[in-house]
Formats: C-alpha cells, structure tokens, sequence
C-alpha cells in the first residue's frame, strides 16, 4: 500500500476517497501527526496549471460576482450545541485544528473575515483537496448540521454522476468511523455540483459506502450566502439504515482537476445542535442513492440497475 503525506492510499482507488477513508481510519488509529499549521504555507498552484480566467457571465463560465455581504447566520445560536469553528491560526493560512490533505495538485486556502464571522476560502485550479478537523459527536442527541456556504466559480461541466467530470466547488462529508475504518467506514456527502439537479442523491461514482446528497445545481445563488440545515441522523437512516456510530470527523472538499477546470467556494458557521437552526431542503420520502442517467426524452433521472 503507497503511502502519500503519512497516510495510506488504497490501490486501485482513486486518490480522493482513499484519502478520505484514510482520514477515517486515523481518526480510529492516528498514525504520526503532520505538519504543524504554522509550517503550512499558502500553496501555489502547480506548474503548467491552466490560468483562472477573469470573464463576466457566471452562465457561460460558472463564476458568480464576489460579493462582501454579510454571511446569514443567527446572532444567537441555541444551547447545547457544538460549534464546527473555522476561527484563524496565527499566520497559517489554515483554520484553527483544521488539516489540510491535498490528492491532485496544489491547495489555496484562506481564513478571511466577512462581516462578523469568519470564514475560510477554498480555491482550486486543476487541484483537489480537502481540510478536515476531528470532532466527537452523538448525532442521536445533536442530529442537525447547519453551515454557510458561498460558491463564487464552479468547475465547467462538473457532473458527480460521471467519474469523468466528478468535480465539485463545494463538498461538505461527515465521517462515521466504523473498524476496520479503511474499509467499513461510511460518509455522507453534502454538494454543490455543477449540473446534477438538487435533490439528487446517489452513490459516489467511486465508493459505495459514500453517499452523496445534492442541495445546490449550477449558478442558482452563485456568488450568494446560502445556509442549510440537515438531519444527519435522518438522513444516515435512510442512506445506510440502523443506528449511526458518532461522527469522527467532518471534511469540506474541493476538486475540479477531472474537469481541468478552476473552483472556488467558502464556508462558515458549522454547527450541530438538538433543534433545526434552519428549514431543510426536503427530499422525497423514497430518496435512496442510485446511480442515474438522463432520459433524454424526460430530461428527468431515472434509476438504472
């Protein structure tokens, strides 16, 4: 088994999910601690990666307006609760307790003040990677997750329902850690894909012990403070069945490097609690993952065996 920044890589599997079971796995046995926030540089991006274009039209190139509106959160949030904070780290350019695992090229990431919260930036060219942080939670007593997320540039032509255009802006996983981690582990995937509708749950194209949930689609709220609010608990039940383990950690991801493409995406204000901060996306009573194609005739997703 190859090895990449200390931790295992599945052969034969593509480097991003190994690296997430991976991070499974060491949330259950940690393996040597990386390097430090502190040494963890701004990255560049790599040689001969594609120049981000600075063009007008987010229906043509999938880029929104940069807007410094304010990010939607409640002033007051309920007690109990446990916050999933993106606070600064001196002059790293990494969350606070956060750790950066990169699988295709070069991570830009960056803690950046909006309004009166914080926020980190993820911004990807030709690149994927991921920042995770470990948490302990029982999501049979705080079963609802809430976040801010901004999508300023999506990847051209992103389609999570094709291995071949699998990039997405912004991902957001929670990680059930079940032993042995690497392989029993199971995921849950909240995106924002380019062109696979909302409302869309299906398998990851690469794993079946990922489960992938679409609540945003294309330019909709491009450039926009969007908050949501999931039932994890609800939606393990429906997804894998039985009692959840407690999450091990949560991941936000981005990628466009299949797509060879450019993404940017923010996040802010994660936080589990025992009631909805806000109204959840609904999905149907029946919404199982499944792998789907277009009915050209329909231009609705139908299930295919």
């Amino acid at each position: 088994m190859k090895r990449r920044n200390g931790l295992p890589r599945l052969p034969g599997g593509r480097g991003i999910w190994a690296g997430i079971f991976a991070v499974a796995f060491a949330s259950v046995f940690p393996l040597s601690p990386g390097t430090p926030h502190g040494n963890s540089p701004l990255a560049t991006p790599a040689a001969g990666a594609a120049e981000i274009l600075e063009l007008s039209d987010p229906s043509e190139n999938g880029r929104g307006p940069r807007s410094a509106s304010a990010i939607p959160l409640p002033p007051n949030l309920p007690q109990p609760r446990i916050d999933i904070t993106v606070s600064p780290d001196g002059g790293s350019p990494l969350p606070r307790e956060w750790a950066l695992k990169e699988f295709t090229g070069s991570a830009k990431v960056r803690v950046e003040k909006v309004g009166s919260h914080f926020a980190v930036r993820l911004s990807s060219d030709q690149a994927s990677f991921s920042l995770h942080k470990d948490v302990v939670v029982d999501v049979t007593q705080y079963s609802y997750l809430s976040w801010a997320w901004r999508v300023d540039r999506l990847p051209r032509s992103g389609d999570a329902r094709q291995k071949e255009t699998d990039d997405q802006a912004a991902q957001l996983y929670v990680v059930f850690p079940r032993f042995p981690a690497l392989v029993r582990s199971q995921i849950i995937g909240y995106i924002w894909d380019s062109t696979a509708p909302a409302g869309t749950v299906l398998n990851s194209t690469s794993n079946p012990l990922v489960k992938l949930i679409v609540l945003r689609s294309g330019v909709d709220r491009l450039g926009q403070w969007t908050v949501e609010t999931r039932n994890v608990l609800e939606d393990y039940r429906r997804l894998f069945g039985g009692a959840p383990p407690k999450v091990g950690r949560v991941s936000l991801l981005i990628n466009s490097q299949h797509t060879k493409s450019a993404a940017e995406s923010w996040f802010a204000g994660l936080v589990f609690t025992q009631v909805p901060l806000y109204r959840e996306m609904g999905l149907s009573a029946d919404a199982m993952p499944v792998q789907a194609e277009r009915n050209p005739g329909s231009g609705r997703f139908e299930r295919t065996n």
